[in-house]
């Protein structure tokens, strides 16, 4: 990402993954753009929150948690790229 897209027609979020999650970390990619360039430089990966502690936000370490946080992550990637595919 280069700068060229615009963090504010970027829309994620759905009431099934916490929109306000969402919306904190676009803010975030928005005020440091480090981080929105590194999310995009993921391209296609999987993004996964290896975790044993948190099995709602992390994969609970063994792939049986929700991943919620990747699944938000990987949602923002796909709208930064759309965005910037225009």
């Amino acid at each position: 990402m280069d700068g060229a897209a615009s963090f504010a027609s970027v829309r994620i979020g759905r009431p099934s993954r916490s929109p306000s999650c969402g919306k904190r970390l676009l803010r975030s990619c928005e005020q440091h753009r480090e981080l929105g360039a590194l999310l995009f430089a993921t391209g296609g990966a999987k993004l996964v929150e290896h975790t044993s502690n948190d099995e709602f936000w992390g994969d609970g370490g063994d792939g049986s948690g929700r991943n919620l946080l990747g699944q938000i992550l990987t949602e923002l990637r796909q709208a930064l790229q759309h965005d910037t595919a225009r």
